[in-house]
């Protein structure tokens, strides 16, 4: 007999031939009852160092009342019947207190049947497991729901049903996020409507904004000096901040609105000094008063062409 259950599974039913020991024939022994004379019957667990022992002699071998029911045995006792004299030749059931199935750390709890006249000797061992292989939901394991699978408070699988996640490519998880925080997001031709209340200070900063979003202009002045020379000035923002480092090849081109050809066609801007503002002396294509004109300033920023126009003039001679 090699049955196994939980450690501290309650109302265990156990079964188990005896052995005529007076035939060859492996014959089983029938007519034993729980009075039969010097009926042992003993049980031990793997770590423990002395047996439970109940004796016929000592009247701790009790009858049972209903064969496949359990009664818990009498404190001390266990209970012994034989289950069927005719088509069950030697078979007899066992009830033994619930405690023994649940000495702790027990990995295995080992019955013998010895004593009595005529009858072999008999032991059978039962595994004493942390899970429970009568558990047809979770074997026994705690961490795992106790539902099945795709039901309620279940486990998800793979597919497109009811309790499911569908995966429709390897690393990929189809999603349908329908509340946020407790309410519904709305959706129209299937892009999602999420409403912010407000953005904490310095949540969003330049390193946790996409490159694809950053906002590139230009400031550009345009002043007569004097009579001889128009002075036009030029500085480059990113994301409304001005830029202190890396413009390369700042160029200008200033275009008539009259007609769109050049009065000054593209040519470079010179740094003044270290400021990062950058200037250009015009003193042959000077600005007519009243008339209207337009700037195009380009710069090489962050690997590449930024480009900004600005309408110029100047009202007065």
């Amino acid at each position: 007999m090699l049955v196994d259950y939980k450690r501290g599974t309650t109302s265990i039913i156990l079964r188990v031939k005896l052995r005529d020991s007076a035939v060859s024939t492996g014959a089983g022994k029938t007519g034993l009852t729980s009075s039969s004379s010097g009926l042992i019957i003993s049980t031990i667990a793997n770590n423990e160092s002395t047996p439970t022992v109940y004796a016929q002699a000592s009247s701790n071998v009790e009858s049972i009342t209903t064969l496949g029911t359990f009664a818990a045995p009498t404190s001390g006792k266990c209970r012994f019947k034989e289950v069927d004299a005719t088509n069950h030749k030697g078979i007899y059931e066992i009830q033994i207190a619930d405690a023994r199935f649940a000495v702790s750390s027990a990995r295995t709890l080992l019955v013998s049947i010895s004593g009595v006249s005529g009858v072999a000797e008999t032991d059978f061992l039962i595994p004493l497991r942390d899970v429970d292989p009568y558990d047809s939901v979770r074997f026994g394991m705690a961490a795992l729901p106790s539902a099945a699978a795709e039901a309620l408070g279940g486990l998800y699988t793979r597919g497109t049903g009811a309790g499911q996640i569908n995966q429709p490519a390897n690393g990929m998880v189809d999603s349908n996020v329908v509340r946020n925080a407790g309410s519904a997001i709305t959706s129209a031709s299937g892009v999602q409507e999420v409403k912010v209340q407000s953005i904490a200070a310095n949540a969003i900063t330049d390193a946790a904004v996409d490159t694809g979003m950053d906002s590139y202009t230009a400031k550009v002045w345009v002043i007569k000096e004097s009579t001889t020379t128009d002075h036009y000035a030029v500085r480059w923002f990113k994301n409304g901040v001005p830029i202190t480092s890396g413009i390369t090849s700042p160029t200008i081109q200033v275009i008539k609105a009259s007609d769109g050809t050049d009065l000054i066609a593209s040519t470079s801007l010179t740094e003044i000094g270290s400021t990062h503002y950058f200037k250009k002396d015009e003193s042959t294509n000077k600005l007519t008063a009243g008339q209207i004109y337009f700037a195009k300033v380009s710069a090489t920023i962050d690997s590449s062409t930024r480009t900004f126009d600005q309408q110029v003039g100047r009202d007065s001679a």
